[in-house]
């Protein structure tokens, strides 16, 4: 884990972890203070954090958004990316942080109608490409939850499946964590301006990057408040939750991550032997799942066409998390307290213009 900038917990579960950058995103998103944010996805740092959070993360493709004029650490494999609470929301940022820079070779995206309309959501042959080998390695109650939603929609959607195999999963996914590594040992030099605020932890992994070169949640540990102040620094456990996620920075492609429903946790009511199976509706504490798809580059749009395609199932699976919070029904009784209170409402009623002139 980064520093304890990130660690808090979590919030469908207390007792876990929310993952690492872009989680603050994610928790704001699942807990209803916003209704969109920015991320970034150098190794799946806007998907693994939509997922354990039960929203839509979008990896756009490589070089998609500009980083200007701030500065990407990680050249080889970061972007920016948006994380919502719905598709709508999520097709809405990104039409908008899509449009290209001056300087960048890019055309422009595809506008929201164009992408989400009733004739643009049927142009394209619906296919998906499943590596079995790789599905297979994930936690049974992962596998029911996403393969039943493959099924669904290969039912209901008209998807072809097919299953497929992707070559040198190991020695891909190691040669991704020495290239982003050795990227940010690269751009973060010690005793530099960029250098400042990293934790103890993080410095020894950017030494390690300069000598070398190029789950369903994350359990808090036995020492929660010290974990929580302090962070923690977990190499094995990283690259696990970081297993299905590579191949997309590493090759560039745009990915997107949708929630496929919950499982039980390790401390769940139903005790260690039900752990990670297919929760119940309304159990307390469950542990989000979110099935992630990568399309070709530049094909974002294939992207949001799939993932309002899924959202009709997802919606039915959804429950809000214990503290979510209304905040059109809170602002309805506000009263004046200065300039925060007129930026809040600022804020909902741009996000709500720009909504409504799009899907009405």
């Amino acid at each position: 884990m980064p520093p304890s900038l990130h660690q808090s917990r979590w919030l469908p579960n207390p007792p876990f972890f929310r993952h690492i950058c872009s989680s603050g995103s994610a928790y704001a998103v699942a807990a209803g203070l916003i209704p969109i944010a920015l991320g970034t996805d150098g190794g799946g740092s806007i998907r693994i954090p939509a997922s354990f959070c039960s929203v839509f993360g979008l990896k756009p493709s490589h070089g998609r958004l500009s980083y200007l004029p701030g500065q990407n650490h990680d050249s080889t494999c970061e972007v920016n990316g948006p994380i919502a609470v719905d598709m709508g929301s999520l097709a809405t940022a990104y039409s908008v942080i899509s449009q290209p820079h001056p300087t960048s070779p890019f055309p422009p995206a595809p506008g929201l109608r164009d992408m989400l309309s009733s004739n643009a959501l049927n142009s394209t042959p619906r296919v998906l490409g499943v590596p079995e080998a790789w599905f297979d390695r994930a936690e049974p109650g992962v596998q029911e939850l996403c393969r039943g939603m493959i099924d669904w929609l290969a039912r209901n959607k008209g998807y072809t499946v097919v299953p497929i195999e992707i070559p040198f999963l190991s020695e891909g996914q190691a040669a991704h964590a020495l290239s982003v590594v050795s990227d940010m040992a690269t751009a973060i030099l010690p005793d530099t301006h960029a250098a400042r605020g990293v934790s103890p932890a993080v410095r020894i992994l950017l030494a390690m990057g300069r000598e070398t070169g190029a789950g369903a949640g994350w359990p808090i540990g036995r020492a929660p408040e010290r974990e929580l102040k302090h962070g923690v620094s977990d190499s094995g456990h990283s690259l696990q939750t970081m297993e299905y996620v590579w191949l997309a920075n590493f090759c560039g492609m745009p990915s997107l991550s949708v929630p496929a429903g919950y499982v039980v946790p390790e401390d769940g009511d139903g005790g260690a032997s039900d752990a990670g199976r297919v929760a119940e509706p309304g159990m307390p504490g469950r542990v989000p799942v979110g099935l992630m798809v990568t399309a070709e580059w530049t094909r974002e749009d294939v992207l949001m066409r799939f993932g309002c395609d899924a959202e009709e199932l997802t919606t039915g699976r959804y429950s809000r998390p214990e503290g979510w919070v209304d905040l059109l029904r809170a602002a309805q009784g506000l009263v004046w307290r200065g300039p925060k209170t007129l930026f809040l409402f600022g804020g909902i009623i741009a996000y709500l213009l720009i909504y409504f002139k799009t899907f009405c």
